[in-house]
C-alpha cells in the first residue's frame, strides 16, 4: 500500500462552525442574509450539492447569487482551512 485517505470532515476534526464563519462573512460582505446561518443548521444542509446548499439557504434571492454566494464562501473556507 502506498498511500491512505482519510475522510477528516466530521471524523477526525468537525469544521463547520469555521465553515459557518466563513459563510456568514461571505453573505455579509455580498448584502445577503446571513443570522440563519449557524453550524447547525450547515450540519443540516450538507450532503446536497453546494448549488442546492445555496439555493436552500437564500431562497429569497436570485439563484445565481445564491450559488455565487456560496461559491466565494467556499473558497476563503478553503482558503481558512489551508
Amino acid at each position: 500500500m502506498d498511500s491512505i485517505i482519510f475522510d477528516v470532515d466530521g471524523t477526525l476534526w468537525d469544521s463547520t462552525e469555521k465553515v459557518a464563519e466563513a459563510w456568514i462573512i461571505t453573505a455579509r460582505e455580498m448584502n445577503a442574509p446571513y443570522e440563519h446561518i449557524t453550524g447547525e443548521r450547515l450540519r443540516m444542509e450538507f450532503g446536497k450539492t453546494m448549488d442546492a446548499i445555496g439555493i436552500s439557504l437564500f431562497p429569497d434571492l436570485p439563484a445565481e447569487k445564491a450559488v455565487a454566494i456560496i461559491r466565494n464562501a467556499c473558497t476563503l473556507e478553503n482558503n481558512w482551512l489551508l
